[in-house]
């Protein structure tokens, strides 16, 4: 039966909330770019759905920051200000230099130092050279790992709030392979000092990643970012 697979899905959900995940999926995994135009009658016949709950589904994203609509444009994926990115940066460094602090003053709490231990090993075994999508699923394992060694719930919500997907994709474009083997590197040395249970180290250890990341800003082209109000 054609679209069959599709139909069996939408039973488990409303339309609305189908397209709505299946566009969310699109943008977080790259398919859309920052400031890529949702056009809507692609969407639906791509996902055999009319344009009420794809209208519907834009909505909705643009309440999770996902999509904004722009006069004469339609929808497109949000685009931040420059001083927005910088402000999830200065606010991610603030939380995860505090995970990282935890995670080493809790290193020897039930399973934190083997896992720990075996995140290194993973590391070191890491080729520099893995796609994009492979490399930031990497990197984004990395960091809630990090929150969850913390033994602090909220420092993983916290991160997942501060998260901006398709900007990160324009980061990671720029990753070159030596650049990604360096944000190794700084990870390396981050989880060895949540290993030392040094959590001094590992906090200062966690800022200068961060700080190196937000270094990258400055390249990111002038179209990917919303022009300040």
């Amino acid at each position: 039966m054609k679209n069959s697979g599709r139909i069996d899905q939408r039973r488990k959900t409303t339309t609305a909330e189908y397209a709505a995940n299946w566009i969310r999926s699109a943008i977080l995994g790259g398919t859309y770019s920052t400031g890529q135009r949702l056009i809507e009658a692609e969407i639906t016949d791509r996902l055999d759905v009319g344009r009420g709950p794809v209208r519907e589904a834009l909505r909705r994203l643009t309440t999770e920051g996902l999509v904004e609509i722009v006069p004469y444009r339609g929808a497109i994926v949000t685009r931040p200000t420059r001083s927005d990115v910088l402000g999830l940066i200065e606010a991610r460094e603030a939380i995860e230099s505090l995970g990282a602090t935890l995670a080493a003053q809790r290193i020897d709490d039930a399973g934190n130092r083997s896992r720990a231990e075996t995140a290194l090993s993973a590391l070191l075994d890491a080729s520099c050279s893995a796609p994009d999508a492979e490399y930031m699923e990497e990197n984004f394992t990395f960091h809630q790992f990090v929150s969850e060694l913390s033994g602090n719930p909220h420092i993983g919500r916290l991160l997942s709030q501060l998260q901006l997907p398709p900007m990160q994709r324009s980061f990671f474009d720029l990753f070159s392979d030596s650049q990604r083997e360096d944000s190794r590197h700084e990870h390396k040395n981050i989880l060895m000092a949540i290993l030392e249970g040094d959590p001094a180290k590992a906090e200062n250890a966690m800022r200068r990643h961060i700080r190196h990341t937000a270094t990258l800003l400055d390249q990111v082209p002038d179209a990917a970012f919303r022009p300040n109000d």
